[in-house]
């Protein structure tokens, strides 16, 4: 791993505003120091890209998506950032700066799942709703 994973891998943005743009402002120093935001590196026997391990920090996501990381980029198992994105959390705005970046909804993994198909296996609600897919029938509560 490069320090740039490391940074591209902290949940620390997640939840807090003012962790994400120092992370965001580490990212942009090391990618500008010459840590390629491009390269991969083994994650247990996935290679994956910054990209894929930022998805759960929208600055720094959004950060690598302007030095044009390809969005579809897939790892071992033909999954995606957007694959990622939908199996870490119910996150439609990490989805929605994902696709109109270029991410491909209908592309599927190895096992045959799309990001929807995921999103829905997980009960995603927010994210099968940002991909357009269709929302489970609510059921009756019983009394």
């Amino acid at each position: 791993w490069t320090v740039l994973h490391y940074c591209a891998a902290s949940g620390l943005g997640a939840s807090d505003p003012k962790a994400a743009k120092e992370i965001k402002e580490l990212a942009v120093f090391l990618v500008e120091k010459g840590l390629d935001p491009k390269v991969e590196a083994d994650t247990m026997g996935k290679l994956l890209t910054p990209l894929r391990l930022a998805v759960r920090n929208l600055a720094v996501t959004e950060f690598l998506l302007e030095l044009k990381v390809d969005p579809n980029q897939t790892d071992a198992e033909g999954r995606t950032a957007l694959h990622e994105a939908v199996a870490s959390a119910d996150y439609p705005e990490m989805l929605e700066l994902l696709l109109k970046s270029g991410a491909q909804a209908d592309l599927k993994d190895k096992l045959g799942k799309t990001a929807l198909d995921i999103a829905q296996e997980k009960k995603h609600l927010k994210a099968i709703k940002a991909l357009g897919g269709q929302l489970p029938p609510v059921e009756p509560e019983e009394i």
